[in-house]
């Protein structure tokens, strides 16, 4: 009912991914309490085509294609600046209940663009973060077999610096850099 910003097969095509706003999430709209003092506790940001965040996050959700039913994923939450033009961008392991998908997990994420990578575990229902190195990352792919993760990290600081590939092993849960020698 709230729409679909992105979504990415199952491996057997019976079911999808979707990133959608999350509808039970709640705005903490700080500017509904009218009173003489003005405290300001929450950034509110413009975005082209989506309009004035309200503090709405999106998240992951399971859709079975024959049957159409939705199930969400707990855990899966975006937040924000870059969330409603870039989205959670997930991306299906193959072989494994697992989906990669990106979030601003900082402490304060309406003042951060940095997106960090996560796999998010179907079976156990568990989150575990891959990145948490203040970067946007974006573009996740999986290699065929299933165990790399490949994606894009742009440097937020420094816009002059070149964004990298980078490729997690989930066997030995280690990230490497395999153009780092190209100029």
């Amino acid at each position: 009912p709230q729409g679909v910003h992105e979504f990415d097969w199952g491996e057997t095509d019976s079911r999808l991914v979707v990133s959608a706003r999350d509808v039970e999430s709640t705005s903490e709209d700080p500017s509904c309490d009218r009173s003489d003092v003005i405290v300001t506790e929450q950034l509110h940001y413009k975005s082209n085509d989506a309009g004035w965040m309200d503090g709405r996050t999106s998240k992951l959700f399971v859709v079975a294609t024959d049957t159409h039913e939705i199930r969400p994923i707990n855990g899966t939450n975006g937040g924000g600046i870059s969330e409603t033009t870039v989205g959670l961008q997930p991306a299906v392991r193959p072989g494994e209940p697992e989906i990669g998908f990106v979030s601003n997990c900082a402490d304060r994420p309406q003042t951060s663009l940095s997106l960090d990578v996560s796999i998010v575990n179907l079976k156990q229902q568990a989150v575990r973060r891959v990145t948490s190195n203040g970067s946007k990352s974006a573009q996740l792919r999986w290699s065929p077999d299933g165990r790399f993760l490949a994606y894009n990290v742009e440097p937020v600081t420094d816009p002059y610096e070149l964004d990298s590939l980078v490729v997690f092993d989930t066997q030995s849960d280690s990230i490497h850099r395999p153009l780092a020698s190209l100029d």
